[in-house]
């Protein structure tokens, strides 16, 4: 009587609240409970073989879920880096607007003025190599 009881309150709990979608694991775990309450002799002992399998079983399924929640855990922490590179990524991709009229006579002045001012690289170069002359 107390069993039928007991079942009898676990029913009433589940109807109650509805029940969530659970994740792959979660359903092989209740399907493995659910081959476990199988009659059994209450004096059964699971061989040693039989006991070291679930163990296997259960630390692989623990140490997926691990890996998993890591997994995304990193995803989510780079997510910010990634976002940022597509967007610098994408600018790159993007044509860049042809120089306005000013652009151009800045650019054409320093080409005709090279060479003749100090901050030039190449008229240094050019005179340290000659000795000091032209």
């Amino acid at each position: 009587r107390k069993e039928k009881k007991e079942d009898e309150k676990d029913d009433g709990k589940d109807k109650r609240s509805p029940e969530k979608k659970l994740t792959r694991s979660e359903e092989r775990k209740r399907q493995r409970e659910k081959e476990k309450t199988a009659p059994l002799s209450r004096h059964y002992r699971q061989s040693r073989r039989e006991r070291d399998r679930e163990a296997r079983v259960k630390d692989r399924d623990r140490d997926i879920d691990k890996e998993y929640e890591y997994r995304v855990r990193e995803f989510e922490r780079n997510e910010d880096k990634r976002i940022r590179r597509f967007k610098d990524d994408l600018r790159d991709l993007e044509i860049p607007e042809p120089p306005t009229d000013r652009e151009k006579r800045k650019f054409e002045d320093r080409d005709l003025d090279f060479g003749e001012d100090d901050r030039d690289e190449r008229h240094h170069l050019v005179l340290g190599a000659a000795g000091g002359r032209p």
